[in-house]
């Protein structure tokens, strides 16, 4: 199943509402400026706009990569809204936060400890943000969200960092009904023990560090090299016990999946070639829907069980877990 095949004819609109962006589905095409320089949308919309289907619109909430401070896949959430979900979206104000370092094993030891702390921070927003979502479904304050929205199917998506949140906010929220990580590392709970909800992981072909790579002279490299080790092993732990579809695609980088590969001021400098751009992205929503369709709307898809004639690119393992692992 394709993107084509399972998107709904609905336009996409944002608003804006107590700290949240909600972008949904409107019943006319879409109305959206696309501001890349900002990488923000400029919403031209208002609640009545929301379109009115049969049944409420399943809830989807992203998370961005470190330090949240913009979307990353506007694309991908276009996708989703134009496929029948709503998504919510939280930007959260440049910070004093560092980046994460890498130079030192004291710099790297320090940032495990400062990502295992914003991952729960972030996760306890994401909390923050379902308990909004259902007080507006139940008209708090009044709108045309109100029974709108359907609060047992709530799925959580996020690109790098993002992703580390969302499988965290799996951890510990139970309204979570699916989580899709976007190559990120886990950290926080679910970096040991999993995710225990419908789980799928995207990720680019960074090859497993060696020997080599983990007593690299190069600190970055060596330390980098520690935590992608790490991440595989209990990723390769975890997912056994828990269930899980893990998809690794070949011949692509960890920008790949984000839209600055789609910029093309920004691909020229990043190496990516145009049309390796669009087929990653043509891939990610691909996965992306099905995942959702199946997890929440009951509509399976052959593209999560195993190889695809459509994207042979993409290796996929598929675990159906064991009931210690499971919810």
């Amino acid at each position: 199943m394709s993107c084509a095949d399972c998107a709904a004819p609905y336009g996409v609109c944002t608003t804006d509402v107590t700290g949240m962006r909600i972008w949904y589905p409107t019943s006319g095409p879409a109305r959206l400026a696309q501001l890349w320089s900002k990488f923000q949308l400029e919403p031209h919309c208002h609640d009545a706009d929301l379109a009115h289907a049969q049944q409420p619109f399943p809830v989807l909430l992203y998370f961005g990569g470190w330090p949240g401070t913009t979307v990353n896949n506007v694309e991908l959430i276009q996708s989703l809204v134009e496929s029948g979900y709503v998504v919510v979206t939280r930007i959260y104000p440049p910070s004093s936060e560092r980046p994460m370092d890498f130079s030192s094993q004291a710099a790297y030891q320090d940032t495990l400890l400062r990502a295992d702390k914003q991952v729960r921070a972030l996760a306890s927003d994401a909390t923050t943000l379902i308990d909004r979502i259902i007080a507006l479904n139940a008209g708090q304050p009044a709108s045309a969200f109100a029974g709108r929205l359907a609060t047992t199917e709530m799925g959580i998506l996020g690109y790098s960092f993002g992703g580390a949140v969302a499988a965290q906010a799996a951890w510990t929220e139970p309204r979570i009904k699916a989580v899709l990580n976007i190559d990120g590392w886990s950290f926080g709970d679910a970096a040991v023990h999993g995710v225990r909800q419908p789980y799928l992981m995207i990720s680019d072909d960074t090859p497993i560090p060696g020997p080599a790579d983990l007593t690299s002279a190069d600190l970055n490299h060596r330390f980098t090299s520690w935590l992608t080790k790490q991440d595989y092993e209990r990723l390769l732990h975890n997912f056994p016990l828990n269930g899980g579809v893990f998809v690794v695609v070949r011949g692509t980088e960890h920008g790949d999946f984000s839209d600055r590969g789609r910029r093309s001021r920004c691909r020229d400098a990043l190496g990516l070639p145009a049309d390796r751009a669009g087929r990653v992205q043509k891939l990610l929503r691909t996965y992306t829907v099905s995942f959702f369709q199946g997890a929440l709307r009951g509509v399976k898809s052959p593209l999560l069980e195993g190889p695809s004639a459509q994207f042979p690119e993409a290796q996929l393992r598929r675990w159906e877990g064991t009931k210690e692992g499971g919810p």
